[in-house]
Parts: C-alpha cells; sequence; structure tokens
C-alpha cells in the first residue's frame, strides 16, 4: 500500500517497480524494498515533508507568475518573494 501511495505522487526505483509486479527473486531485494517502504511510509507521515513537496510545486507555479525567484515559504512557512534579477 505504501508503494502504491508514493507511486501515485512520485516514480518508484526499478526494484520496488519489479516487487509491484512480482518480479523480486533474493532476499537482498526483498530486504531493500523493505528499506524503501519504511523511508516513504515516514515520508508520507511526514508533516515536514508534505510542506516541502508543496512548497516546491507551489514556488515553481507562483515564481513562473510573478516572474521572481525564491521558496513560497520561506522560514519556515511564511511566504515572501524576491524579484528576479
Amino acid at each position: 500500500q505504501v508503494l502504491m501511495t508514493w507511486c501515485s505522487l512520485y516514480s518508484l526505483p526499478v526494484l520496488c517497480d519489479r516487487y509491484l509486479k512480482g518480479e523480486i527473486e533474493t532476499e537482498a531485494e526483498l530486504r531493500r524494498v523493505k528499506e524503501y517502504v519504511a523511508e516513504y511510509r515516514a515520508r508520507l507521515a511526514s508533516v515536514s515533508w508534505y510542506m516541502k513537496a508543496i512548497n516546491e510545486y507551489i514556488a515553481r507555479m507562483a515564481n513562473e507568475e510573478d516572474k521572481c525567484t525564491g521558496h513560497f515559504w520561506e522560514s519556515r512557512f511564511k511566504s515572501q518573494a524576491r524579484t528576479a534579477s
């Protein structure tokens, strides 16, 4: 379930894709997939990771629209634009 959720947001490593297709052959591969799952589960449950992800998306759109650069939220979640040089 974690891999399917992650896959809907981001691309998966080839190994995780193979796992979802039932193509994992060794214990080492399965162990690595479990490491990915633990990492992705932690990220999906993290408010900070979520804010980082939406900051990038919103900043790209806002910067293009306003012809400026910078994060959408400077500091901890403050909105502040910088003019383009």
